[in-house]
Order: C-alpha cells, then sequence, then structure tokens
C-alpha cells in the first residue's frame, strides 16, 4: 500500500467534512401554551452530530460544534439570538481555539460548544440541545458545522509484524 504523507492533512479534512453530518431540529417554542414562535419567546432545537464511516470510518475527538444565527438577508441578530447553555449542557465559547468561555445566558450570533462527550466513533452520534430568544418578525436560518480531529491513535494503531520463528537444539 502506497500512502503519500503530504496527502494526510486534506484527506482529515475530507472525512470530517463528508463523514461527520450534522442535522438541526426544527426549533420549538419553550411555552407549552405556544405553538408559534413570537417577539420575546424562547425557541429550543437540538443539533446533532453522526460520525458516518461505519465500517471504515475513523474516531474523531475534540469535537466543537459551531454554531450561528442569521436572518435571510445575512444580518445577524436581527430575528433572534442564540442563548449560552449552561455548563450542564457543555463548555460554551467565542472562538474556535476554545479559550474565551461565554457565560452562560448571555446572547450570541454565534458560538462554539464542546459538549462533555466529545469523541465520536464510526457510527456515533452526539448531541446537544439549544435555545434561543425571538427579537423580531422574521426568517432566520440557523447553521451548524464541526470541528474536530481524527485520532492519530486511530490512523496509526500501533501494530506488530508477522511472527516468524525458527526452532534450535540445545545439546
Amino acid at each position: 500500500m502506497s500512502i503519500v504523507l503530504h496527502d494526510i492533512p486534506a484527506a482529515v479534512r475530507d472525512y470530517v467534512d463528508s463523514l461527520v453530518t450534522v442535522k438541526i431540529t426544527e426549533v420549538t417554542p419553550t411555552d407549552p401554551d405556544q405553538n408559534v414562535l413570537t417577539t420575546d419567546q424562547i425557541g429550543a432545537f437540538t443539533v446533532s452530530a453522526f460520525n458516518g464511516g461505519v465500517p471504515n470510518g475513523v474516531r474523531v475527538i475534540n469535537v466543537l460544534y459551531h454554531v450561528a444565527i442569521a436572518d435571510a438577508a445575512g444580518t445577524k441578530g436581527a430575528v433572534a439570538k442564540l442563548i449560552v447553555p449552561d455548563v450542564l449542557t457543555g463548555e460554551t465559547f467565542s472562538d474556535q481555539e476554545a479559550t474565551k468561555p461565554l457565560k452562560a445566558g448571555t446572547k450570541h450570533t454565534d458560538f462554539f460548544v464542546r459538549t462533555a462527550d466529545t469523541d465520536l466513533g464510526p457510527g456515533d452520534t452526539d448531541e446537544v440541545r439549544l435555545t434561543l430568544i425571538c427579537l423580531d418578525d422574521g426568517d432566520a436560518k440557523i447553521s451548524c458545522h464541526v470541528h474536530a480531529d481524527v485520532d492519530r491513535e486511530a490512523l496509526f494503531p500501533n501494530s506488530e509484524s508477522h511472527s516468524t520463528g525458527r526452532g534450535l537444539t540445545v545439546l
């Protein structure tokens, strides 16, 4: 088997981009007496990530959800804002490097969320439940993609060569 090592970074990006899929559920009002979203109302939705890759998939680690919201014209924060979840849901940051934590309950147009389980094996799914607040009438779009690393041990496992043996005679 021939491998060109400089192709590995592109292959890792391609794996995460094409085999780790993200889904977002419909936003529903958190108030059980409401069936539509209105101004000043809280809505809830779930974002999930699925590591397809079975049977040849590899484990991904350090999964970080990048969630954003904007209106139809691309204006951020006009129709709704995301609410930073509590720490039981996950750690939330303003940056991809996960160095600038955000305070639970604050409102933002985008953020990065890291759940307690940051690994996805082949065929695994993880999800995070999030909320938003409606600010004004209009249409908005929630988007999400995942940042992740491919587990190096899955790519480069410790291996053993085939065993061989040779007899010996002691006199």
